[in-house]
């Protein structure tokens, strides 16, 4: 089209707009109608997109959700006992494959519970009813030993000390449990992307949408010093029947790192030379420092936290808050030998 014609176009599309005038065509009370409808149509849109892409979101993280056996080969046998392992905030099951696969060695049933770790406790707690009523209805008379790490000591007793506890639970075993809040939680955002880094590298389904449909940050809220989730359930009293244990860690995982680097450094120092022979010494002096430091708590639980009306059985290890549930450098996790003997106790 030439350029004549172009002129002509825009003639008779100005010719209605002159007739009827610039300010009643441009005015949005004359055109509201056609705004609302623009508007909606833009709404709609991405309205729909975003619900579909969350619908997904969810339906894959739930993927994850529920209790799993840890051999899924193998067949529950509802006259033995099952040791149910429950993470905690930010976290999942992989923090218990080394203390899964020793308590396996042990002869003992093992599972996993996961949950979104991200929303309310209160939310995570009647989903682990829920998935227990599942469980008992298929194996009835299945007795249950639960271990939980930090948050997860929580869920568990949130459930074992609410209305719709079913009496299956035999021992309830806490490693490192905020039971009166963690200042830690301030910083979760720092964990949470920690978490999601590692779903990122290792689950094909990961979408960045999970760090939402998760939960927002709830969790953190319910566990922080003074909370009423806390102030609530910590007014209940332990469950009659249930045999608790505590075990807390009094190494801070700053020690545990700082102690790592100085054994680093004597590795990269040569014990021939004069001068690197007296650093490397120093180093060594360091590290046995740091390996056998101590203090209130674990470093996101104090001792004094963890602590709870009623319970007698506490143990205390020097382990930080993960090294107590997970394997560090090869070494068994820190309440290992604690969790021994009383899942044991229970053959």
């Amino acid at each position: 089209m030439g350029m004549l014609g172009m002129c002509f176009l825009v003639i008779a599309a100005a010719a209605p707009t002159a007739e009827a005038g610039w300010r009643e065509v441009l005015s949005p009370a004359k055109n509201w109608q056609r705004i609302k409808s623009g508007c909606s149509y833009c709404y709609n849109g991405v309205k729909g997109y975003c619900t579909a892409k969350v619908e997904k979101a969810k339906a894959d993280q739930r993927k994850m959700w529920g209790i799993k056996l840890a051999d899924e080969k193998v067949a529950i046998d509802a006259r033995r006992p099952l040791t149910l392992l429950i993470h905690g905030l930010d976290s999942d099951n992989g923090i218990w494959w080394t203390m899964a696969g020793l308590l396996k060695n042990e002869g003992a049933q093992v599972a996993y519970f996961s949950y979104p770790n991200d929303g309310p406790v209160g939310a995570s707690t009647k989903m682990l009813s829920e998935e227990l009523a599942k469980l008992l209805k298929t194996h009835p008379g299945l007795k249950v030993n639960i271990v939980g790490h930090s948050m997860g000591c929580v869920v568990a007793r949130a459930y074992v000390e609410g209305a719709e506890y079913r009496g299956e639970v035999t021992r309830l075993i806490s490693i490192a449990p905020p039971n009166h809040g963690s200042c830690w939680v301030r910083g979760r955002f720092a964990i949470e992307w920690r978490e999601h880094y590692d779903l990122w590298r290792h689950n094909k389904d990961w979408s960045p949408i999970w760090m939402f449909t998760d939960g927002t940050g709830q969790a953190g809220d319910d566990l922080k010093p003074g909370s009423k989730f806390l102030a609530d359930l910590n007014g209940h009293p332990r469950r009659t029947g249930v045999q608790y244990t505590i075990i807390l860690g009094n190494q801070h995982a700053c020690s545990r790192m700082t102690a790592n680097a100085m054994e680093s450094i004597e590795k990269g120092l040569s014990e021939k030379a004069w001068g690197l022979r007296t650093l490397r010494a120093g180093a060594v002096k360091l590290e046995g420092h740091y390996r056998k430091q101590t203090g209130d708590g674990d470093g996101v639980v104090t001792l004094v936290s963890g602590m709870l009306d009623g319970v007698t059985d506490v143990v205390t290890v020097a382990a930080d808050h993960n090294a107590l549930a997970m394997s560090m450098k090869g070494e068994r996790p820190g309440a290992w030998e604690a969790v021994r003997q009383r899942v044991r106790s229970e053959k």
